[in-house]
């Protein structure tokens, strides 16, 4: 956990440090408290913080790859991304395995006519595979694990949450 954390935290800085987003997407739970990390270490940089948006997403397949919920459903909550292009963007989480939660918000994105010039993903590597996304999403992908998650142990940052950060979440 904390390992894992200190691994974020340095991948992010080094990213932003590197390369200017116009926007910032995260879902679900894990990717709310990476979010949040990475508008701290925004802060911290003195770099200005890109719009961020925060999507709800419900686990998008199963391991068989059975559609289970159709997140594009949740598109009318999100009018005010229809038709937009988000730039340069950079997604977060704490982990990504087949992407599904990345999946559920480009689907959300697609149905709204969004579009993204470019796509970084910084997350644990579950054993993600960027080419599929690029394929099927028709954008460009940037993969930049903090780590490779070790076989069968999750080790992704959420497990723990640094003490300074619970009452700013709650």
């Amino acid at each position: 956990g904390h390992e894992s954390l200190a691994k974020f935290a340095n991948t992010i800085r080094d990213v932003i440090s590197n390369e200017v987003f116009d926007t910032i997407l995260a879902a679900s739970d894990s990717g709310h408290l990476a979010a949040y990390i990475t508008s701290v270490i925004y802060r911290q940089a003195g770099i200005k913080l890109p719009i961020t948006y925060i999507f709800p997403i419900f686990r998008h397949v199963d391991k068989e790859r059975t559609i289970i919920f159709d997140n594009s459903i949740s598109a009318s909550r999100y009018t005010n991304l229809k038709d937009k292009n988000l730039g340069n963007v950079l997604f977060v989480d704490d982990e990504i395995w087949q992407g599904n939660t990345l999946k559920g918000v480009l689907d959300i994105l697609k149905v709204l006519g969004a579009t993204i010039d470019h796509l970084t993903v910084v997350a644990e590597d579950g054993g993600f595979n960027s080419h599929e996304v690029e394929k099927f999403y028709n954008v460009r992908v940037t993969f930049s694990p903090p780590q490779v998650r070790i076989k069968e142990i999750y080790n992704a940052f959420s497990y723990i949450v640094p003490p300074e950060f619970i009452k700013k979440i709650q």
